[in-house]
C-alpha cells in the first residue's frame, strides 16, 4: 500500500523492468482508444485492461499521460460481470478510504494527477488470475497552427531528470521504464465536421482511412502497435471558416455556456530587428533521433537570420556552454562558425539543468538593443518545470520553443512559451524539422497581439480564461464564457499589436447540440485554473472532475470469503521506453515507424533502406569503408542482408518525400563545404530532391570508399580529384536526362569529364 505512514518504504519501491520478486509485471494486457474530433472538440474513451497474472495479491500503480490541457472526464470498471462507476471525492477524503478499503481485503482503485498531463492509477487487492477492465473518458480542444490542426495522443512518457519529490510526485507516482515492456494500442478515430474534409496523414503510424458520407473513419494499419511514441495525426485544410462559436444550456449553474474559438488573423509587418538566444538541448537524453533534428533545424534558423538581427548559441545539459561571449551580428564569418559548432554538437553533456541554462542565457548582453527572444530546442523532460517556467517569466525574453522525440513534454515547453509570450511547436521523429521552424520565424518576426479582450453579447458571468496571452497570425484563441439564459448573437475580439495597431475578429455563437457534449465540463476546468483552492475543489466536485483538489475513487466491497487476507504486494507497470530516447531503439521500421499515407490511404514511396542515427554512430566508420560491397550491413541497417550498394540504389529510386528526408540526414556526413554547395544547388540552381540525391550518391559513395566488383567504375571513384568538377558533371548529365538514375549516370561517366 502506498498512501499508509507505516509504508513509506514499500511506498519508494520501484519496480524493475521484467519481474518482481517473482510477479509478473505485464499486468497491463492491452489499451484501446477510440473517440472523435468534430471540428477543433475531440472526445476520447481509453480503455485498460489488467490482469494478475501472480499467484499473490496485488497492488497496480500505473503512471500514463493523455493529452496537454485534456480534461479527463469519467472512470468506470468491469470486474468480472459488473460494471462500477468511480465518485469524486476530495484528495485527502480519497486517499483515507482508499486505504481503508484495502487494509478491509475490499477491492480499491484511485484515479489521481501526479502532473499535468500525468496521471497515476492505483488498483489495490487484484487477486490472483483477476482481470479488471478501466474505461475512461477525457475532452480536451485542437488548435490550428496556421492551415494544420494536429491531434497528438501520447502513449507513453520520457524518463525526466531532476528530483521527482521536489516535483510534487509522490514516490508511486513516478513513472518507471522498460525496453522489455509489451505495452500495446489499439485505435479507432471518427472525424467529422469542418476537419472532415481535411488532408490527413500521420508521421508517426501507419493508418488506415475510409472516407464516408459525412466523416472520416481512422484507424491503425496494424492491430496493436507498440506504445513507444505519440500517435499524431495531421489534418491540413488551406481554406474554410476556422473561427465558430458554440453555445450549451448547463443544468448545473442555470446559464448558458459560450465558447468562442478564434483563428487570428494580423497582417504581417517584420519587426525590423531581433537578438536570437538559440538553445540546444545536449543533454543525453537527446542523443540519437532528437539530436539530428535539432541539428537539422538550427542550420535552418541560421539560413534564415537577416543581416539587422544579432544571435548567439547556447548548449547545455549538465553545464552550458555558449559559443559567444556575448550575442554578435549575423555576417558570413559568424554565421560559418556558428554553422560548425551545430555540425558538432553531440548528446553528451549529462543532465537536463535547463534552469542554470536559461538563467545564464538572459545575462548574455547585445550591443543592438534588439528585441530579445529565445529559440528552445529540446525534448523538455525535467521534474523542474514550474521553477524554469517562472524565472523565464520574469526574464523579459520571449520564448518559442520546439520540442523533439517520440515523447516530448509537452506541458512543460508549452507553458514556457505561454507565459513568456512565445509560441511552442511539437516536432515528431521524421517530421520536417525546418516547417516547424518557419512557422516559429513567422511568429518572430511578426507584429503580435499583446492584449486582447472579448466582447460578449450580454452580460458575463465569468470568462476563462481572464487573461489572454500574446497571440500570432495564425494561432487559435479559446475562450469560455458564462451567459444568461437568452443569450444569442456574436462575440468580438478585439487586439492591440504591439505596434499600435487594433485588430477586430468576429465569430457567431450557434447552439452547440451534440457537436461538443462535455462543453460545459471542460469550461469548468478552465475556470478551475483561476480561482482559489477551496473554489476550484468545489467546482471540481459539482461538474464531477479529476483535479489537482480531487481524486476519483472505487471501491468494491466483497463477501468476506472474497477478501484479501494479506497486504498487497506493490507492482508498478512500467512505460515503454520512448522510441530514439537517449539513443535506445531498433532500426527504422518504414512501414511502422515513419509511413505517411496520402488521403487515399496509399504510401507515397517506397521505404529508403538506411540505418538509425545511433547505429550510424555506434560503428567505426572505417569498418564500414572497408567492408565489400556485396556483403551484408546487418544489424547496421533495418533489413538482414542488406548492402551498401543495395542502399544507394533503393535511394536512387525513391520518390519525393523520402529522397528529402534521406538528404536531410545524409547532408551531415559531409564536409562543410560540400553542405554550401548542395544548399546552392537546390536554391539557386533550381536542383530537384532526385537531381541533388543522384550527385549526393556520387559524393557518398567516394566519401565512404565505395567497393564495388566493377573495376572500370571503381578506377572511376578512385580518379576523381574534385566534388566540384564531378557535381558540374552530374549536373550536366541530369539536364539532359532528368530521370537518369544512379547506375545509369555512374556508369555513362565518361572518364575524361572527371579528370579534365
Amino acid at each position: 500500500m502506498r498512501h499508509h505512514k507505516s509504508n513509506q518504504q514499500l511506498a519508494g519501491f520501484q519496480a524493475l523492468p521484467g519481474l518482481e520478486n517473482g510477479l509478473a509485471a505485464n499486468v497491463l494486457e492491452l489499451v484501446q482508444v477510440t473517440g472523435f474530433i468534430r471540428d477543433l472538440a475531440c472526445e476520447l474513451s481509453v480503455t485498460q485492461s489488467f490482469i494478475n497474472l501472480a499467484d499473490t495479491n496485488i497492488e497496480a500503480v500505473y503512471s500514463f499521460p493523455i493529452p496537454h490541457n485534456a480534461v479527463l472526464l469519467d472512470l468506470t470498471a468491469t470486474i468480472g460481470d459488473r460494471e462500477l462507476r468511480g465518485k469524486i471525492k476530495a484528495k485527502k477524503n480519497a486517499e483515507i478510504r482508499y486505504e481503508q478499503a484495502i487494509l478491509a481485503g475490499d477491492q480499491a482503485i484511485l484515479l489521481e494527477e501526479a502532473d499535468d498531463g500525468v496521471y497515476t492509477i492505483s488498483l489495490g487487492n487484484l487477486m490472483p488470475g483477476e482481470r479488471v477492465i478501466l474505461s475512461y473518458q477525457y475532452a480536451c480542444l485542437l488548435y490550428w497552427r496556421q492551415d494544420t490542426v494536429k491531434f497528438r495522443l501520447p502513449t507513453t512518457m520520457a524518463p525526466r531528470y531532476g528530483d521527482p519529490g521536489s516535483a510534487g510526485f509522490q514516490p508511486h507516482q513516478v513513472p518507471v521504464f522498460s525496453i522489455m515492456a509489451d505495452n500495446r494500442f489499439s485505435l479507432q478515430l471518427s472525424v467529422q465536421g469542418l476537419l472532415a474534409t481535411a488532408e490527413l496523414e500521420s508521421p508517426s503510424h501507419a493508418i488506415g482511412i475510409q472516407r464516408q458520407a459525412e466523416s472520416v473513419e481512422i484507424g491503425l494499419s496494424e492491430p496493436r502497435a507498440v506504445m513507444d511514441r505519440d500517435f499524431v495525426l495531421n489534418m491540413k485544410l488551406p481554406s474554410g471558416n476556422k473561427s465558430a462559436g458554440l453555445l450549451m444550456w448547463d443544468s448545473k449553474a442555470s446559464h448558458m455556456t459560450a465558447l468562442a474559438s478564434f483563428c487570428v488573423d494580423i497582417p504581417t509587418e517584420a519587426i525590423p530587428k531581433l537578438c536570437l538566444k538559440i538553445v540546444v538541448d545536449c543533454s543525453a537524453s537527446m542523443c540519437g533521433i532528437a539530436m539530428r533534428q535539432a541539428q537539422l533545424g538550427l542550420l535552418c534558423v541560421l539560413d534564415n537570420l537577416r543581416g539587422t538581427d544579432s544571435f548567439n548559441l547556447l548548449q547545455f545539459g549538465a553545464e552550458h556552454h555558449a559559443l559567444f561571449p556575448h550575442c554578435v551580428d549575423v555576417t558570413p564569418r559568424s554565421l560559418r562558425y556558428a554553422r560548425q559548432a551545430v555540425l558538432n554538437l553531440a548528446a553528451e553533456m549529462g543532465g537536463t539543468e535547463i534552469g542554470a541554462a536559461l538563467d545564464y542565457l538572459y545575462t548574455l548582453s547585445d550591443a543592438g538593443h534588439r528585441a530579445k527572444t529565445v529559440l528552445l530546442i529540446t525534448d523538455g523532460q525535467t521534474y523542474q518545470h514550474r521553477d524554469v517556467v517562472n524565472a523565464a517569466r520574469n526574464s523579459g525574453h520571449r520564448i518559442f520553443t520546439i520540442g523533439v522525440g517520440a515523447a516530448a513534454a509537452h506541458g512543460f515547453i508549452n507553458d514556457l512559451a505561454e507565459k513568456t509570450g512565445g509560441a511552442c511547436e511539437i516536432v515528431t521523429p521524421l517530421e520536417p524539422m525546418a516547417e516547424a521552424i518557419l512557422r516559429q520565424f513567422r511568429r518572430m518576426f511578426q507584429a503580435r497581439a499583446i492584449q486582447a479582450k472579448l466582447i460578449w453579447p450580454e452580460t458575463v458571468a465569468w470568462q476563462a480564461p481572464q487573461n489572454i496571452a500574446p497571440l500570432f497570425s495564425g494561432d487559435t484563441l479559446h475562450v469560455f464564457a458564462g451567459l444568461g439564459a437568452q443569450a444569442c448573437g456574436g462575440v468580438e475580439l478585439i487586439m492591440l499589436l504591439d505596434d499600435g495597431r487594433e485588430i477586430r475578429q468576429h465569430v457567431e455563437l450557434r447552439a452547440a447540440d451534440e457537436r461538443f457534449p462535455a462543453l460545459s465540463r471542460v469550461a469548468a476546468e478552465q475556470r478551475i485554473k483561476g480561482v482559489s483552492a477551496k473554489l476550484a475543489t468545489q467546482l471540481a466536485k459539482d461538474y464531477c472532475l479529476l483535479s489537482q483538489y480531487t481524486h476519483i475513487l472505487l471501491v468494491d466491497k466483497r463477501k468476506t470469503a472474497d477478501q484479501a487476507r494479506q497486504p498487497p504486494k506493490l507492482v508498478q507497470i512500467p512505460q515503454l521506453l520512448a522510441a530514439g530516447w537517449g539513443g535506445t531503439g531498433g532500426a527504422w521500421e518504414p512501414e511502422a515507424y515513419y509511413s505517411p499515407r496520402s488521403t487515399s490511404g496509399t504510401p507515397y514511396s517506397d521505404p529508403v533502406l538506411i540505418s538509425t542515427y545511433h547505429e550510424l554512430e555506434s560503428f567505426d566508420p572505417e569498418d564500414f569503408c572497408q567492408l565489400p560491397s556485396y556483403e551484408s550491413l546487418s544489424p547496421l541497417v533495418c533489413k538482414p542482408g542488406t548492402t551498401k550498394q543495395a542502399i544507394l540504389i533503393q535511394v536512387s529510386k525513391a520518390k519525393g518525400q523520402w529522397l528529402r528526408e534521406f538528404l536531410d540526414i545524409a547532408l551531415f556526413y559531409l564536409h562543410p563545404s560540400l553542405q554550401e554547395i548542395f544548399a546552392e544547388l537546390q536554391t539557386l540552381g533550381g536542383w530537384s530532391a532526385k537531381e541533388a540525391a543522384t550527385a549526393f550518391l556520387f559524393v557518398f559513395a567516394k566519401d565512404i570508399g565505395f567497393a564495388t566488383d566493377n573495376k572500370m567504375l571503381e578506377r572511376e571513384f578512385q580518379g576523381i580529384e574534385k566534388y566540384g568538377i564531378l557535381l558540374d558533371f552530374v549536373q550536366s548529365i541530369l539536364q539532359e536526362d532528368a530521370e537518369a538514375d544512379f547506375r545509369r549516370v555512374i556508369m555513362s561517366a565518361p572518364r575524361k569529364n572527371c579528370y579534365e
